[in-house]
């Protein structure tokens, strides 16, 4: 739980895509929120959809939204209520191939589509993910795509399991007294559609910042990432501290490993089919 811990401070912060990753009623929604809280989005909606309970049929216009036809108005999805917040879609493994395809398009170029319009949408929204099944597997099976997989799984949380049972484990009650998520908009298949804000999520004092109470600074952290000129885009910077952040963090693992691949791999808790696409995506894999 104290590693859980120490990688919700270290990335909530940031704009990277999350898997995290645990059984049912581990507490993978209780980190997400968490994520949600301690991030610079903390004062805009927190959206959970859980996959799972949304017919394959209708989950698409669920995300995206449904454009004006004869039998309803325009239908606004899950992605547009998050805007200028964060999307938490658990149990993402479900999703047919075709919706696969939608969500890598929207992390690549920050647009949605909704069903029945070619007009894109521009939406400012963090993915988080969650799922209970082997992503890996899903993906040698060809349930899941490779290339989605890539994009999302930047960095991945695990969560033990009995997360969620605090009395029966001391670690997590400690966790859970410390980061309390205030309440949050949790929009599911049937609730209202409205664009709710988290209640009450007032701006937390430096002090009570959890890197700051470790003699640390949040934007210090990420002091690695190359000046960016103002007139950059939000999601353009976020995307190239993630970036910076990963290679700095690859260089470390194969220094530390002296170039093994395999051994880095395990290092970083990345599969080596993961770590060697990174290493191309980031033209790192030259000798």
């Amino acid at each position: 739980m104290r590693h859980v811990h120490d990688i919700v401070e270290q990335t909530a912060g940031t704009d990277i895509p999350i898997v995290i990753t645990g059984g049912t009623s581990a507490g993978k929604g209780l980190v997400a929120q968490t994520v949600h809280v301690l991030s610079a989005r903390r004062d805009g909606p927190f959206v959970s959809v859980n996959c799972a309970d949304v017919s394959p049929e209708l989950l698409e216009g669920e995300l995206f939204g449904q454009e004006r036809n004869l039998l309803i108005g325009d239908k606004i999805g899950r992605f547009e209520h998050a805007h200028g917040g964060t999307l938490f879609l658990d149990e993402i493994g479900v999703m047919s191939s075709g919706l696969q395809g939608k969500l890598l398009r929207f992390l690549e170029d920050g647009h949605v589509a909704r069903v029945g319009s070619r007009s894109p949408i521009a939406v400012d929204v963090r993915v988080l993910a969650a799922t209970s099944e082997d992503l890996e597997r899903a993906v040698s099976a060809g349930r899941f795509r490779r290339d989605l997989y890539y994009r999302l799984d930047v960095v991945r949380i695990a969560v033990p399991p009995r997360f969620d049972q605090p009395p029966n484990n001391p670690a997590s009650s400690d966790w859970r007294g410390e980061h309390q998520p205030r309440p949050a908009h949790s929009a599911k298949a049937g609730e209202p559609e409205s664009g709710h804000r988290v209640p009450g999520a007032e701006r937390r004092q430096r002090q009570d910042d959890p890197l700051r109470s470790k003699g640390l600074d949040r934007n210090a952290a990420l002091a690695d990432t190359p000046a960016t000129p103002a007139t950059t885009s939000l999601k353009e910077i976020s995307r190239k501290a993630a970036q910076a952040a990963e290679r700095t963090a690859i260089r470390q693992a194969l220094g530390e490993t002296r170039g093994n691949r395999r051994r880095a791999a395990r290092l970083l808790k990345i599969s080596y089919r993961a770590l060697s696409y990174k290493l191309k995506d980031a033209s790192l894999d030259q000798p």
